[in-house]
């Protein structure tokens, strides 16, 4: 059984120990993720589990430690990203397996006990399945780590009210500003982060609320949600004066606002821009720009230090049923 346990390996960035600056650098799109699957039959990996958000890209194997690294570092080379691989964490058997259950049940999350990544775990999973890089070891550790996270759900109140970083960005613009109510607010994206913003911010009563993506049906279904209007992605730049707060959320690896496109313009007197996308959408020398307030993800830390402080009795509890999770994996 050591044998097996030992076997289990983990390399990953987090929040915890990388800036936003590498974090992006290191994040993986669904096409990377496949690329890497594919590659991973060229190295000794009978097992491989990728789990990349805008929080952390980690890799979950059964091999050795030294196969995983060798083809993490060969893999980042192919992409033609220059990684720093000295803020690789590792850990292994016990460690790596407790870690997994950590992330399933939120204790390690930007916003402790938010529930979004349970939805990404699974949906990392189906991929993985996909590729035909899971067997019976990996499969039920993660099977396993899910049925953590839901136990710790049922048993503690680490997830009551449970908030996300979207609704946390939303409660932090909400501070900058007087009435949202009379804002014209631009959310870019349309996936699980863009629609939880839309969210949160008609909670919080916002009158004016514009949708972009690039797929205009997905946009177009979330604009009508919320009671927002749509704009195509491509006319976007046309109009970007008109809104006071703006976010981007998609999977682009690129920048979708430009310096160029904001210096010429003339803008409102004050601008917010958030951009909660990993690797960032927004230049970020925009900063420079007068009457701009430009936000990532990390400068959201007061809100979550608040949410945390609320949940901290409960981590003792959820500590300990992540400990019997893993005791129970490993017998």
């Amino acid at each position: 059984m050591d044998f097996f346990i030992n076997h289990i390996n983990y390399y990953g960035v987090t929040h915890k120990d990388a800036p936003l600056t590498q974090r992006e650098i290191f994040s993986l799109s669904e096409d990377d993720i496949i690329f890497a699957y594919d590659l991973s039959s060229s190295y000794n990996i009978p097992e491989l589990y990728i789990l990349s958000t805008c929080g952390r890209t980690e890799f979950y194997s059964y091999s050795n430690s030294s196969e995983l690294y060798s083809f993490i570092k060969q893999l980042y080379s192919r992409l033609n990203k220059k990684c720093n691989t000295n803020y690789l964490i590792h850990h292994s058997g016990i460690d790596c397996i407790k870690h997994i259950m950590e992330v399933s049940c939120s204790v390690t999350s930007l916003l402790v006990g938010e529930t979004q990544i349970t939805s990404q775990i699974k949906n990392s999973f189906k991929i993985a399945k996909e590729r035909n890089t899971l067997k019976s070891i990996l499969s039920r550790l993660i099977h396993s780590s899910l049925e953590a996270g839901k136990k710790i759900r049922n048993q503690t109140k680490l997830s009551d009210g449970s908030t996300s970083v979207s609704y946390a960005s939303v409660e932090k613009i909400c501070s900058l500003v007087k009435d949202i109510s009379k804002e014209n607010i631009l959310i870019i994206g349309a996936g699980m982060t863009a629609k939880l913003a839309a969210y949160n911010f008609k909670k919080k009563n916002a009158k004016n609320l514009f949708i972009s993506n690039r797929n205009s049906k997905r946009g177009k279904k979330l604009s009508e949600k919320v009671e927002g209007s749509f704009i195509p992605l491509d006319e976007v730049l046309k109009s970007i004066n008109k809104f006071s707060i703006i976010i981007t959320c998609t999977n682009a690896t690129y920048s979708l606002i430009k310096f160029e496109d904001m210096s010429v313009l003339s803008l409102p007197e004050s601008i917010i821009l958030m951009d909660l996308s990993v690797p960032r959408n927004i230049d970020s020398t925009i900063s420079s720009i007068k009457n701009i307030n430009l936000l990532t993800i990390d400068d959201i830390d007061d809100i979550i230090h608040k949410f945390r402080k609320k949940r901290e009795s409960e981590l003792p509890k959820a500590i300990s049923l992540i400990n019997e999770s893993v005791l129970d994996f490993v017998q």
